[in-house]
């Protein structure tokens, strides 16, 4: 009993438990289910679509500068770009975290946040 409580959502995906929710065997990210690396594919594949794609559109658009004079008295501090680096660890963590809570939640957030990429 003690041993079923130990096991953690990542080892043992708690859906109903088809062909897609084996766990895929990485020895860094091991035990999240396929569904979570599909998500994962796909919001990377939008993303990445709409960063590349919208560059095609740049030598036919006029640019603007939004900076105001505010912009350029804020010094450069060295010390954080560590905190923007781990900015960028906890997005994936979170984004890991909420894609391996349950399959529907899974792919409701997948789906809002290709959509929000889709309509920005």
């Amino acid at each position: 009993m003690n041993d079923q409580k130990n096991k953690t959502r990542f080892q043992e995906p708690s859906n109903r438990g088809g062909a897609d929710t084996k766990a895929f065997r990485s020895p860094v990210f091991q035990g999240f289910s396929v569904y979570v690396w599909a998500c994962l594919a796909g919001m990377f594949a939008v993303q990445m679509l709409a960063f590349y794609a919208t560059r095609l559109f740049l030598p036919y658009l006029t640019l603007h500068d939004m900076s105001i004079p505010l912009d350029g008295r804020i010094p450069f501090v060295p010390q954080w770009v560590v905190v923007y680096f781990l900015a960028f660890a906890l997005w994936l963590a979170s984004t890991l975290w909420i894609l391996s809570e349950s399959k529907e939640r899974g792919y409701r957030f997948a789906c809002g946040y290709i959509l929000a990429l889709l309509m920005s």
